[in-house]
Protein backbone atom coordinates (compact mmCIF):
# COMPACT_ATOMS: atom_id res chain seq x y z
CA UNK A 1 0.00 0.00 0.00
CA UNK A 2 2.99 2.36 0.26
CA UNK A 3 6.24 2.51 0.98
CA UNK A 4 7.56 2.86 4.36
CA UNK A 5 10.08 5.13 5.74
CA UNK A 6 12.58 4.65 8.07
CA UNK A 7 15.46 6.57 9.50
CA UNK A 8 17.83 5.42 6.95
CA UNK A 9 16.02 5.25 3.92
CA UNK A 10 13.02 3.82 1.67
CA UNK A 11 12.08 0.34 2.91
CA UNK A 12 9.67 -1.75 0.54
CA UNK A 13 8.88 -4.31 3.10
CA UNK A 14 5.70 -3.30 5.17
CA UNK A 15 6.03 -3.60 8.59
CA UNK A 16 3.93 -6.66 10.94
CA UNK A 17 1.40 -3.94 11.17
CA UNK A 18 0.53 -3.47 7.70
CA UNK A 19 0.38 -6.93 7.07
CA UNK A 20 -2.09 -7.32 9.65
CA UNK A 21 -4.34 -4.59 8.53
CA UNK A 22 -4.15 -5.89 5.00
CA UNK A 23 -5.30 -9.43 6.21
CA UNK A 24 -7.97 -7.90 8.22
CA UNK A 25 -8.59 -5.89 4.97
CA UNK A 26 -9.06 -9.36 2.95
CA UNK A 27 -11.23 -10.82 5.50
CA UNK A 28 -13.42 -7.74 5.82
CA UNK A 29 -13.80 -7.75 1.84
CA UNK A 30 -14.78 -11.40 2.37
CA UNK A 31 -17.33 -11.11 5.33
CA UNK A 32 -19.00 -8.21 2.91
CA UNK A 33 -19.06 -10.19 -0.15
CA UNK A 34 -20.78 -12.95 1.69
CA UNK A 35 -23.34 -10.73 3.19
CA UNK A 36 -24.05 -9.14 -0.31
CA UNK A 37 -24.42 -12.74 -1.75
CA UNK A 38 -27.00 -13.16 1.52
CA UNK A 39 -28.68 -9.91 0.45
CA UNK A 40 -29.36 -11.23 -3.05
CA UNK A 41 -30.61 -15.02 -1.81
CA UNK A 42 -33.45 -13.10 1.01
CA UNK A 43 -34.47 -10.93 -1.99
CA UNK A 44 -35.07 -13.86 -4.61
CA UNK A 45 -36.74 -15.71 -1.26
CA UNK A 46 -39.35 -13.48 -1.33
CA UNK A 47 -39.84 -13.11 -5.01
CA UNK A 48 -40.27 -17.15 -4.58
CA UNK A 49 -42.39 -16.68 -1.95
CA UNK A 50 -44.56 -13.76 -3.63
CA UNK A 51 -44.96 -15.75 -6.17
CA UNK A 52 -46.02 -18.88 -4.99
CA UNK A 53 -48.50 -17.33 -2.74
CA UNK A 54 -50.07 -15.11 -5.37
CA UNK A 55 -50.55 -18.24 -7.51
CA UNK A 56 -52.37 -20.02 -5.23
CA UNK A 57 -54.17 -17.52 -3.88
CA UNK A 58 -55.48 -16.19 -7.68
CA UNK A 59 -56.26 -19.80 -8.82
CA UNK A 60 -57.64 -22.04 -5.57
CA UNK A 61 -57.18 -20.59 -2.29
CA UNK A 62 -58.08 -16.73 -1.85
CA UNK A 63 -57.24 -17.01 2.17
CA UNK A 64 -53.69 -17.64 1.72
CA UNK A 65 -52.99 -14.23 -0.13
CA UNK A 66 -53.87 -13.14 3.79
CA UNK A 67 -50.57 -15.41 4.94
CA UNK A 68 -47.89 -13.65 2.24
CA UNK A 69 -47.54 -10.26 3.89
CA UNK A 70 -46.64 -11.91 7.67
CA UNK A 71 -43.91 -14.07 5.71
CA UNK A 72 -42.63 -11.15 3.67
CA UNK A 73 -42.20 -9.24 6.98
CA UNK A 74 -39.85 -11.97 8.37
CA UNK A 75 -38.43 -11.81 5.22
CA UNK A 76 -37.56 -7.91 4.93
CA UNK A 77 -36.57 -8.00 8.66
CA UNK A 78 -33.78 -10.59 7.65
CA UNK A 79 -33.30 -8.28 4.66
CA UNK A 80 -32.65 -4.95 6.29
CA UNK A 81 -30.85 -6.93 9.33
CA UNK A 82 -28.34 -7.97 6.29
CA UNK A 83 -28.40 -4.56 5.08
CA UNK A 84 -27.54 -3.06 8.75
CA UNK A 85 -24.44 -5.48 8.96
CA UNK A 86 -23.22 -4.87 5.57
CA UNK A 87 -23.06 -1.25 6.41
CA UNK A 88 -21.48 -2.17 9.80
CA UNK A 89 -18.64 -3.94 7.97
CA UNK A 90 -17.99 -1.12 5.27
CA UNK A 91 -17.43 1.19 8.43
CA UNK A 92 -14.76 -0.84 9.30
CA UNK A 93 -13.28 -1.31 5.94
CA UNK A 94 -13.07 2.41 6.21
CA UNK A 95 -11.54 2.10 8.60
CA UNK A 96 -8.88 -0.47 8.18
CA UNK A 97 -8.11 1.21 4.63
CA UNK A 98 -7.28 4.95 6.35
CA UNK A 99 -5.27 3.52 9.00
CA UNK A 100 -3.38 2.14 5.62
CA UNK A 101 -3.61 5.61 4.13
CA UNK A 102 -5.55 3.57 1.24
CA UNK A 103 -9.13 4.72 0.17
CA UNK A 104 -12.05 2.45 -1.39
CA UNK A 105 -11.40 3.68 -4.58
CA UNK A 106 -7.46 3.17 -4.84
CA UNK A 107 -8.33 -0.49 -3.23
CA UNK A 108 -10.81 -1.37 -5.74
CA UNK A 109 -9.11 0.32 -9.06
CA UNK A 110 -12.61 2.17 -9.25
CA UNK A 111 -13.27 5.76 -10.00
CA UNK A 112 -16.94 6.16 -8.59
CA UNK A 113 -17.69 9.66 -9.49
CA UNK A 114 -20.83 9.70 -7.62
CA UNK A 115 -24.20 8.43 -6.85
CA UNK A 116 -26.46 8.29 -10.20
CA UNK A 117 -30.10 7.80 -10.71
CA UNK A 118 -29.41 4.17 -11.50
CA UNK A 119 -27.39 3.45 -8.14
CA UNK A 120 -30.89 5.23 -6.51
CA UNK A 121 -33.12 3.07 -8.18
CA UNK A 122 -31.15 -0.43 -7.89
CA UNK A 123 -31.56 0.36 -4.25
CA UNK A 124 -34.79 0.89 -4.27
CA UNK A 125 -36.32 -2.14 -6.40
CA UNK A 126 -35.27 -4.48 -3.66
CA UNK A 127 -36.92 -2.33 -0.71
CA UNK A 128 -39.99 -2.20 -2.76
CA UNK A 129 -40.22 -5.62 -3.76
CA UNK A 130 -41.27 -6.42 0.05
CA UNK A 131 -43.95 -3.65 0.48
CA UNK A 132 -45.78 -3.70 -3.15
CA UNK A 133 -46.00 -7.47 -3.21
CA UNK A 134 -47.53 -7.20 0.15
CA UNK A 135 -50.20 -4.85 -1.00
CA UNK A 136 -50.15 -6.49 -4.27
CA UNK A 137 -51.42 -9.63 -2.21
CA UNK A 138 -54.14 -7.97 0.45
CA UNK A 139 -55.54 -5.85 -2.95
CA UNK A 140 -55.91 -9.63 -4.96
CA UNK A 141 -57.60 -10.69 -1.89
CA UNK A 142 -59.93 -8.08 -1.40
CA UNK A 143 -61.21 -8.10 -5.13
CA UNK A 144 -61.09 -11.79 -5.11
CA UNK A 145 -63.00 -12.14 -2.00
CA UNK A 146 -64.80 -9.52 -0.40
CA UNK A 147 -67.56 -8.53 -3.63
CA UNK A 148 -68.49 -12.36 -3.74
CA UNK A 149 -69.26 -13.48 -0.01
CA UNK A 150 -67.62 -10.40 1.92
CA UNK A 151 -64.55 -10.89 4.82
CA UNK A 152 -65.41 -13.44 7.95
CA UNK A 153 -64.39 -11.71 11.03
CA UNK A 154 -61.09 -14.30 11.40
CA UNK A 155 -60.18 -13.15 7.97
CA UNK A 156 -60.93 -9.27 8.96
CA UNK A 157 -58.57 -9.96 11.44
CA UNK A 158 -55.96 -10.92 9.53
CA UNK A 159 -56.20 -8.29 7.18
CA UNK A 160 -55.44 -5.93 10.08
CA UNK A 161 -52.70 -7.78 11.08
CA UNK A 162 -51.27 -7.62 7.68
CA UNK A 163 -51.88 -4.41 7.25
CA UNK A 164 -49.61 -3.83 10.42
CA UNK A 165 -46.87 -6.37 8.81
CA UNK A 166 -46.75 -3.79 6.00
CA UNK A 167 -46.01 -0.57 7.83
CA UNK A 168 -43.37 -2.33 10.06
CA UNK A 169 -42.07 -4.03 6.37
CA UNK A 170 -42.28 -0.35 5.34
CA UNK A 171 -40.15 1.02 8.39
CA UNK A 172 -37.91 -1.98 8.71
CA UNK A 173 -36.42 -1.97 5.02
CA UNK A 174 -36.98 1.96 3.92
CA UNK A 175 -35.19 3.04 7.29
CA UNK A 176 -32.22 0.99 6.81
CA UNK A 177 -28.94 2.66 6.24
CA UNK A 178 -28.60 1.73 2.36
CA UNK A 179 -25.11 0.81 1.67
CA UNK A 180 -22.75 2.82 0.28
CA UNK A 181 -22.19 3.00 -3.71
CA UNK A 182 -18.72 1.74 -3.67
CA UNK A 183 -17.88 -1.28 -6.63
CA UNK A 184 -16.89 -4.60 -4.69
CA UNK A 185 -13.74 -5.66 -6.07
CA UNK A 186 -13.51 -9.44 -5.82
CA UNK A 187 -17.43 -10.41 -5.00
CA UNK A 188 -18.81 -13.13 -7.31
CA UNK A 189 -22.39 -12.67 -7.53
CA UNK A 190 -23.48 -16.70 -7.32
Amino acid sequence: MGEHHTGQGVSSQPTPLDTFRTAQYTALKSEECTLIGIGYQLTLADLVAAGTFLSIGIQSYVGILLVYPLLALLIGAAWAENQFARRQIEGQIENVLAKLGATESIASGSNASGETWRMRLSHMGPRALFVVTQGVSVVLYWVKKVPSAGPSEHQGLAMVFDGIAIVITLVLVFTTHRPAHKPVAGCRSS
